[in-house]
């Protein structure tokens, strides 16, 4: 993909790839989206640039609990969940509180016109409290349900929601064919191999676009992230290989997904040779040579001390230079000394950034992105975060005079520009030029901070692995899983289970491991809990699965490298040496496993995206954690589910858990009935075929005393559960 240099935000983006009418349509299509996403999902702006925040419910003899979203899901989501937990009539109280909510809520959006009438009439009703609140449970519930059947109808890019994510980092990936290059390898057969093993139905590449040769990292070919633009390398076969592999892959059934890179590039990338100044920088003095400039730079607070800035020469400067800041991480404050931090205050930034994507999808014709550490373009966190480094950098010992009067001048100019932005959200201007070009366009976040903000901004799915806004309940569930404490697992099911019904926020993205450092080689990091990680994870949806988990094994013998001299260990494939997965090792035991659970999420794909999702809870302590998903059949109101249960502790244990009243259960969420017999079949017993593997409990049986669990450490049930008449 060639390289464009129109970074001017004035010079607008690439022509539609069609007629005008059809891109009229189409960003017509998105508005209508856009406003049912708001509506539903994570709130509209009620006046100016500002966003309604999230209702918080107020109970008696309870703390306040913040709505697990500011739309009608979360409001709705969250009143039902206090009502199960406290009774009906715990929130009578607020019942005008809610009126008037929800006509905030829904006043900037004309097509919710008709439901804020239906609410007057609801609110002016002479009935007592109790009665308007659970009529207001009947109508949301209704409307919502109206609701996402129009967005559903209008959503392209919901594809996405029950994504299974094939990664394959190109480096490593090590299946050649003879004669063959990386693409031309990945042929009919070899994705067929992947959609058998795994079920995936999106491939995402990572690795594939040329990387930088300033102060490139390691042995192993550099960072992935440090890249000098959108061009596949020449040595996987350039654009038109890429190209062509996009086409077999859609052809196979399969969608695919690149990385996209917004935070920094490398420090010889196009943009940084054309246009240095849209780094952070700063401007030395004339007449100081290298050495002396460098000498008067900050550094790193702790060894090796690195200076915090790399010196470049402006392309029409007349011999002016430029000091370009290193990107820093959230996690200790390192730099990464191979890349350039882009300035999100700058226009032409943004509108360079969004360029790129639409090109990505245009000439390579790609489905979905990974947008890398794009919670560090979030308005408020950008701003804040390199206004705070920036004043404690120019604070440090040994920084020259110079470089503190440059810095302040770069505090002064970022606060101006942002004041010019007036809050505008650069993941909101990205994705409304980019889906009302591309509508199937899905987008990955990974974000280690504000969800809500990214949701807000139009995200399709969240990295789900650590805390954010715990007063909205959005526990991580892989950080969960690797404390192995059980209710902090459950509290992170809880928000999967409400991220996964709603239709109006970004759903969450699944994992027991990623390329990341700190994840790890998800058998070596989860140990003898790997079963109930895998269970517990790899059946939800979106879900990520890195190439060579389908082998079962831990670091040590998936890869072939020197890993005595790596010191990116942190990462299940190291970036710093060589590094290939060695195919011939496998777990037989463990790859069985994991085939097994990825092809139950195959079988039952309609019931993992159309199903309400419970999180059981237990009667007594116990260090197992059970959910459900289930449906009911439209035509006779059967019910259907799955329900998984894994033991995070190394010790047999046992628990009784209640099945009763599920928050979900309006939209067809597991709740036995008395009058039925339910037929429990365990996939994951041995021998699951046979008898041993099946069970029969009475409807009243188990809403009188809940379903009781029994689990040797670390192990799983998966139960297929079938509701059948008496």
């Amino acid at each position: 993909m060639t390289a464009h240099s129109s970074w001017e935000p004035s010079r607008g983006h690439a022509a539609p790839p069609s007629s005008g009418a059809s891109y009229l349509r189409r960003a017509e299509r998105y508005r209508a989206r856009k406003d049912l996403k708001q509506i539903l999902g994570d709130g509209t702006k009620w006046r100016a640039n500002e966003l309604i925040r999230p209702f918080v419910f107020r109970a008696p003899d309870d703390a306040p609990r913040i709505a697990r979203s500011a739309g009608l899901e979360g409001f709705l989501h969250t009143k039902l969940e206090i009502e199960r937990d406290l009774g009906d009539a715990a929130l009578i109280g607020q019942v005008d509180d809610f009126f008037r909510y929800l006509d905030v809520l829904l006043s900037p959006v004309p097509l919710a016109a008709p439901l804020r009438r239906e609410l007057a009439g609801l609110s002016a009703a002479l009935l007592p409290a109790e009665e308007i609140s659970r009529r207001l449970n009947e109508l949301l519930i209704r409307s919502v349900r109206e609701l996402r059947g129009h967005l559903e109808a209008l959503d392209e890019s919901a594809w996405g929601r029950s994504a299974v994510v094939y990664m394959i980092l190109a480096r490593a990936y090590n299946r050649p064919k003879p004669g063959l290059g990386f693409f031309e390898s990945l042929d009919a057969a070899e994705l067929d191999r992947i959609r058998r093993e795994t079920h995936a139905n999106v491939i995402w590449l990572l690795d594939v676009f040329e990387i930088g040769e300033t102060r490139r990292w390691g042995s192993g070919g550099g960072s992935p992230y440090s890249i000098v633009g959108y061009r596949v390398k020449a040595e996987l076969g350039g654009d038109a290989a890429m190209k062509r592999f996009v086409d077999r892959a859609h052809h196979a059934g399969l969608r695919v997904m690149t990385d996209f890179i917004p935070n920094h590039t490398a420090l010889d990338s196009d943009l940084v040779r054309e246009r240095p100044e849209l780094a952070l920088h700063i401007v030395p003095p004339p007449g100081l040579d290298d050495e002396e400039i460098m000498a008067g730079v900050p550094r790193e607070a702790h060894a090796p001390h690195a200076p915090v800035y790399y010196l470049v020469e402006a392309p029409r400067g007349g011999g002016r230079r430029i000091l370009v800041h290193h990107p820093r991480t959230d996690f200790g404050e390192d730099t990464w000394i191979d890349m350039a931090q882009l300035d999100y205050s700058r226009p032409e930034v943004r509108a360079w950034q969004i360029e790129q994507a639409l090109r990505l999808f245009d000439e390579l014709g790609i489905d979905g992105i990974r947008r890398d550490m794009s919670y560090e373009q979030v308005e408020a966190r950008f701003f804040e975060r390199w206004l705070r480094i920036l004043d404690s950098e120019k604070r440090s010992a040994g920084v020259a005079p110079w470089a503190r009067h440059e810095t302040d001048r770069l505090i002064t100019e970022l606060r101006a520009r942002r004041r010019a932005l007036e809050g505008r959200e650069f993941w909101e201007e990205f994705n409304d030029a980019l889906k009302s070009r591309f509508g199937h366009a899905f987008a990955i976040d990974e974000a280690y901070a504000c969800t809500t903000e990214l949701s807000r901004a139009g995200s399709d799915g969240v990295y789900n692995k650590n805390d954010h806004d715990v007063g909205m309940g959005q526990r991580g569930l892989y950080d969960a899983m690797v404390s192995r404490d059980p209710e902090a697992i459950r509290e992170a099911l809880r928000h999967v289970a409400f991220r996964a019904w709603q239709r109006g926020g970004a759903a969450m993205v699944n994992f027991v491991g990623t390329h990341d450092a700190g994840e790890g080689n998800p058998v070596d990091r989860f140990g003898p809990m790997f079963r109930a990680a895998a269970a517990t994870a790899l059946l939800l949806r979106p879900v990520l699965v890195y190439n060579g988990l389908e082998q079962g094994v831990g670091q040590a013998r998936n890869i072939i490298a020197d890993r005595e001299r790596s010191s990116d260990l942190a990462k299940a494939i190291p970036f710093d040496v060589r590094a290939v997965i060695d195919w011939r090792e496998e777990d037989p035991e463990n790859r069985a496993f994991v085939r097994m659970i990825l092809a139950k999420g195959e079988e039952h794909r309609d019931l993992l995206a159309r199903g309400a999702m419970t999180v059981h809870e237990p009667c007594a302590p116990t260090p197992i954690v059970a959910w459900s998903i289930g449906r009911r059949d439209p035509s006779d109101g059967a019910q259907r589910a799955l329900l998984v249960a894994a033991n995070f502790s190394e010790q047999r244990a046992c628990g009784r858990f209640r099945v009763t009243r599920p928050v979900l259960g309006p939209f067809g969420a597991f709740e036995p009935r008395a009058d039925r017999l339910y037929m429990l079949r365990d996939c994951a017993a041995p021998g699951a075929g046979e008898a041993s593997g099946r069970h029969a409990r009475a409807g009243a049986q188990l809403l009188e005393d809940g379903l009781f669990i029994r689990l040797e450490g670390g192990q799983v049930h998966i139960f297929e559960i079938e509701e059948v008449e008496y």
